[in-house]
């Protein structure tokens, strides 16, 4: 599983894949705390009865039954008994990412009430860093930076994911998804309390991550390494301005800005509004490639790769379908173009879809920063692989300009030996990782039902 953490065998599901499917990298990870327990109590009444107890879904299975089993299989009660969700039931005792929670929540909100939105929320923004520097996890960061995961008794349970030991900045699961929990919050409800509460917390943390002065963009600089996106993401070693953290941040600016405009904030309004087309702006000139217009993954001297995963998130409507996708039409056409055209290559026999197209830097952050990176899997491996965790928006990608090849991609991975898996390395079909990955099929179950590629069955012409 990424973030390097202690993986636990998922028996029932292993045992139908080998053990080689439920392998996961097990090196220490320096940041965790070491007092955590070696798995979450409680949690009988729900999760601990039959976590990867169950059979895995058969080849053929509804999106529906793929996705809810992940999210029931990884369910958690903390201690004050609200709800939390694990990335993997391997990864139980780590408690509640962001990143794979809020994930799970945008692909399909229905499935969750307003409560556990604002959970999320309060969880994180309770567990920032407290500016202490004697504090055993956390001790190089700013005050009011956001955790990575929080553990059930509601204290982070780390802040930087294991590749990257320097820990200066946390890595940004808890800075993307407290706000857009926010936003699901508050279309639910309209209940602006909490943005009136807390946004002053979340200004605080968003601005935390270096910028690139001439572009705004969040960057990083060789000897100041870090992970400023989602730890889905962690191994590469980027060098200059970094898609990921930036369309994520888009995203958060998008959705702040709106709720700021309801509550009569114009001040902040016009402050998200205008770090939004910042944003968008770098993403469409200095982060786009000029040949493919695919989104790099950065623009420096490593990691200068077609990023995948995030130029699907630029052209989804991530925040729903009034609230359009990030880049311009014409940047859309011209995405859904290279992807289609290069299919074969970037999809895996069981519909998993590369992060990005080629890796040429990876490996993990030292404790006192910058390169040499210490070992930490292979370019062709792990985050090198294949994924499910975006195949949702691949697919809605795909649709833009060729709705049958959506189709055609969506039952590839509903037809997969284990569409639960957490990926797969370039070289072989053997599923790895964690069984029964809380992501693995929640963006998928979304485009099975969103028009994009429900006309895709159809034979009806995209949006775009």
């Amino acid at each position: 599983m990424y973030r390097n953490l202690l993986c636990l065998p998922i028996l029932g599901l292993a045992s139908l894949v080998g053990a080689a499917a439920a392998q996961a990298r097990t090196k220490t990870q320096t940041q965790v705390n070491e007092n955590a327990p070696a798995t979450i109590t409680g949690v009988a009444t729900r999760q601990g009865k039959d976590a990867g107890a169950a059979a895995a879904p058969k080849p053929g299975s509804t999106y529906t039954t793929i996705a809810n089993g992940l999210i029931a299989k990884n369910h958690f009660l903390f201690n004050d008994g609200t709800d939390g969700w694990a990335a993997g039931p391997g990864y139980l005792r780590h408690g509640m990412y962001g990143a794979d929670t809020i994930l799970t929540m945008l692909a399909f909100p229905n499935h969750f009430t307003a409560p556990q939105f604002l959970n999320l929320v309060n969880k994180f923004i309770a567990a920032r860093a407290t500016g202490d520097k004697n504090s055993t996890i956390g001790g190089k960061l700013q005050a009011g930076d956001f955790p990575e995961t929080v553990k059930q008794n509601g204290t982070a349970e780390q802040y930087c994911s294991g590749d990257d030991r320097y820990c200066h900045y946390a890595t940004g699961d808890g800075r993307i998804a407290v706000p857009l929990a926010l936003y699901l919050y508050w279309r639910r409800t309209r209940d602006l309390t909490p943005y009136t509460t807390n946004i002053a917390a979340i200004k605080t943390a968003l601005a935390i991550p270096p910028r690139n002065s001439s572009n705004h963009l969040i960057t990083i600089v060789a000897g100041q390494e870090h992970i400023p996106g989602i730890g889905f993401l962690e191994e590469m070693r980027p060098l200059g301005d970094v898609a990921d953290a930036n369309v994520w941040y888009a995203w958060d600016c998008k959705a702040l800005a709106t709720m700021a405009t309801a509550a009569g904030d114009s001040s902040n309004a016009a402050f998200f509004n205008t770090e939004y087309k910042k944003v968008v702006a770098g993403l469409e000139s200095v982060l786009t490639d000029p040949k493919s217009k695919m989104l790099l993954f950065a623009n420096g001297s490593q990691m200068k790769q077609i990023d995948i995963a995030d130029s699907t998130l630029a052209i989804t409507p991530l925040l729903g379908s009034s609230d359009g996708e990030l880049l311009a039409s014409a940047h859309v056409k011209a995405i859904s173009k290279w992807l289609n055209r290069n299919y074969a290559s970037i999809v895996n026999s069981e519909g998993y879809v590369k992060l990005v197209n080629n890796c040429d830097a990876i490996g993990g952050i030292p404790s006192g920063g910058g390169a040499p990176y210490f070992n930490d899997g292979s370019a062709t491996g792990y985050q090198c692989g294949y994924w499910a965790t975006f195949g949702g928006y691949f697919a809605y990608a795909l649709a833009q300009t060729n709705p049958r090849r959506a189709s055609i991609y969506l039952e590839t991975y509903r037809n997969g030996v284990l569409p639960t898996t957490e990926y797969y390395n370039q070289d072989s079909n053997t599923p790895k990782g964690d069984t029964a990955l809380l992501t693995a099929g929640q963006s998928i179950r979304w485009a099975s039902e969103d028009p994009c590629c429900r006309a895709a069955k159809d034979g009806v012409s995209p949006r775009h």
